[in-house]
């Protein structure tokens, strides 16, 4: 059986890797740049770089945005593809504090036979801007009008206090 793998940068087998990667099982989200966000799983991960293998919709040179725990959005590049597997380098590293951290929220590895049951829960992509999603579909109509009756009142309360002490 032969794997075809599409590599940028160096040659095909060359390990030049600087820091140890870690294995583990993060469910994640990640956004290419030019793609609506999808669930990926990160299969290990280093300061410079991770593993994930994801739908096919990312190529070699691609840009792309993982929510890692403690770090949020981290941009990175694919720079090696072989079917689902994509290997990734960070433009700006991560410390070991956001690698501690995405080991502990990985799941377990369970032996073959485990009767562990474990459904990790998705990082969820966070929001970019805060106009994604309007105030009127956050605060229903009742808590609106409370809140803005409340602040009036403390206004005007406030107001006529100073009067009351100037007179």
């Amino acid at each position: 059986m032969q794997i075809q793998v599409e590599h940028a940068g160096h040659a095909a087998g060359s390990e030049e890797r600087s820091v140890h990667r870690r294995s583990l099982r993060l469910i994640t989200t990640a956004r290419p740049a030019s793609a609506e966000p999808f669930e990926a799983i990160i299969l290990d991960l280093s300061e410079e770089g991770f593993l994930t293998r994801a739908p096919g919709c990312l190529a070699v040179g691609d840009a792309v945005e993982v929510c890692l725990p403690d770090a949020g959005l981290v941009a990175a590049k694919v720079v090696w593809a072989s079917g689902p597997y994509y290997g990734c380098a960070f433009l700006n590293p991560i410390s070991r504090a956001v690698v501690s951290a995405s080991l502990l929220r990985s799941a377990p590895r369970t032996e073959p036979g485990s009767t562990i049951a474990f459904a990790p829960k998705v990082i969820p992509f966070p929001k970019i801007h805060a106009y994604d999603e309007p105030v009127s579909q956050t605060l229903g109509l009742g808590t609106r009008l409370a809140v803005i009756v409340g602040a009036s009142a403390a206004l005007w309360t406030g107001i006529v206090l100073v009067i009351a002490r100037i007179f």
